[in-house]
């Protein structure tokens, strides 16, 4: 079997919310790795320093900086993943900290990126917010607030049973939608100046014809006479015999 390939390092750098999710994630990937590896079969002091090695340089150096307490009914192994880990939970996930990653959920407004950026983020943020059985109404109510299509916020306000789902269905169908018409948007612009030029040939053609039409004269079976094109002086007139009209009752 091929040598399992190591976690990546821990991300420690940005603001709380960021660092807690990256946090989160880790843990998820070296719980799998601890398994797959073998690792939990091996001695504590191994373990610990096969985390501190994967957990990268930036988050092993502040390792060192953990107090660990050495005495009592509290007593704390050093080389207890289970309490590394805890040391870590306490940094970068506190509990302390909850209204502060709830503000940062409840503040985030869609600027000029993509929705699925949008609702990926959203999703990020609401994690370690502990909304519990209520997550998936709260990303639905901050898309509504957070989007800046006002006429899609429109659509959606005006919703009846509006589950996350279907807000999201409904905000990506509406961007395709968007970018659909501003691609076919240039179309027109372009056969705009081309029949602006064909316009201009054509009015030159109309004006010579118009020029030709002006100087030739016809027997006119409306009034009996000889005439130009629109000269007719029976254009209008009723006629005597018939009651019709455009015409003389002598044709």
């Amino acid at each position: 079997m091929d040598k399992l390939k190591d976690i990546e390092a821990l991300n420690i750098h940005g603001d709380q919310a960021e660092v807690s999710h990256r946090w989160l994630r880790w843990q998820k990937s070296f719980k799998r790795y601890y398994i797959a590896s073998g690792l939990n079969k091996k001695s504590k002091d191994v373990q610990s320093n096969t985390l501190l090695h994967l957990i990268g340089e930036d988050a092993a150096d502040i390792y060192e900086t953990f107090t660990f307490i050495t005495e009592g009914e509290n007593k704390e192994d050093k080389d207890n993943i289970d309490t590394i880990i805890a040391k870590y939970e306490e940094l970068f996930n506190p509990k302390k900290r909850i209204t502060y990653l709830r503000f940062k959920f409840f503040t985030r407004r869609q600027g000029e990126e993509t929705f699925d950026k949008f609702i990926t983020d959203l999703r990020r943020l609401a994690k370690p917010c502990e909304f519990k059985t209520l997550e998936n109404e709260l990303i639905r109510d901050m898309i509504i607030c957070g989007t800046r299509d006002r006429k899609l916020q429109e659509k959606l306000l005006n919703e009846d049973n509006l589950t996350l789902e279907k807000t999201i269905k409904m905000c990506q169908s509406s961007e395709i939608m968007k970018t659909q018409i501003e691609e076919i948007g240039e179309t027109p612009k372009a056969q705009a100046a081309v029949d602006t030029i064909k316009g201009k040939g054509q009015e030159k053609c109309s004006g010579s014809n118009r020029q030709e039409n002006s100087t030739r004269v016809f027997d006119c079976r409306s009034c009996g006479k000889k005439h130009g094109p629109r000269q007719c002086p029976a254009y209008g007139k009723v006629c005597s015999y018939c009651h019709k009209y455009n015409h003389y009752a002598s044709v």
